[in-house]
């Protein structure tokens, strides 16, 4: 199982929605290893800037270690290269000129080859968190590589982090970058506590609570999104742009 902190969470990277959970930019290690196969898992834990419901409201909490919370558990199913999860999951593609926030928002497929340039240099495509430029493409496309594809997962919203007894403390990555827990017999428990968490919110698969309010001062429609989101309630947004 991979363990890492997320610094921001905008429902980019991850992207957990249309159904199924991606992770096509940021943590290039990850999605370039040789051990993210199927059915490894992911544990995506709060960092210092998405500790709790201030943070997008302008405010930072800085969580003590031994506070963090669970964001998401994902299995891997596929990994994939980028520009065969470009042709694969168009729906995924962002679309900034959208009017109200929808699916297409969100979308983390924005990187591609130009198959009529000679050199074949990687196109970025524009996205709400103008994750763009020749640095970010480097680390993201050429180093990254890959997107991995997660059918079964939990991904839990703002108002529904995930506290983890001190008993799985342990599973909990310590500072920048990721760990590869290896043969630490706490997993198997551990996946399926967030499995019982994620059921007794009325959840067995998918989203489990309301999507983050941190977007464009418009009124949010969910009927773009998963079915899993259809019955959550409208929210409207108070930030503009990402929390960056």
């Amino acid at each position: 199982m991979w363990s890492y902190k997320i610094v921001h969470d905008t429902l980019f990277a991850p992207n957990p929605l249309w159904g199924v959970l991606t992770l096509a930019t940021c943590k290039p290690t990850i999605r370039r290893s040789p051990n993210s196969i199927k059915g490894t898992w992911i544990a995506g834990w709060t960092a210092c800037t998405t500790h709790n419901l201030e943070v997008y409201g302008g405010g930072i909490d800085r969580c003590d270690p031994g506070q963090e919370k669970l964001i998401y558990l994902a299995k891997i199913d596929e990994q994939i290269p980028l520009d065969e999860y470009w042709k694969r999951f168009p729906e995924k593609r962002n679309n900034p000129n959208v009017t109200v926030f929808d699916a297409r928002w969100s979308g983390d497929n924005i990187y591609h080859k130009d198959n009529t340039d000679a050199e074949g240099n990687v196109i970025a495509e524009p996205n709400t968190c103008d994750h763009e430029g020749a640095e970010v493409a480097k680390r993201d496309y050429l180093y990254g590589k890959n997107a991995l594809i997660c059918n079964e997962f939990y991904y839990f919203t703002r108002e529904n982090r995930l506290d983890v007894p001190e008993y799985f403390r342990s599973l909990v990555h310590k500072a920048k970058g990721q760990s590869l827990l290896k043969n630490e017999p706490l997993i198997d428990e551990f996946i399926e506590f967030v499995r019982e968490s994620a059921n007794k919110l009325g959840v067995e698969n998918g989203i489990v609570g309301k999507i983050p309010v941190n977007y464009p001062d418009i009124s949010v429609s969910t009927d773009t999104l998963s079915g899993k989101l259809s019955d959550n309630p409208q929210v409207k947004v108070k930030k503009k742009g990402c929390a960056k």
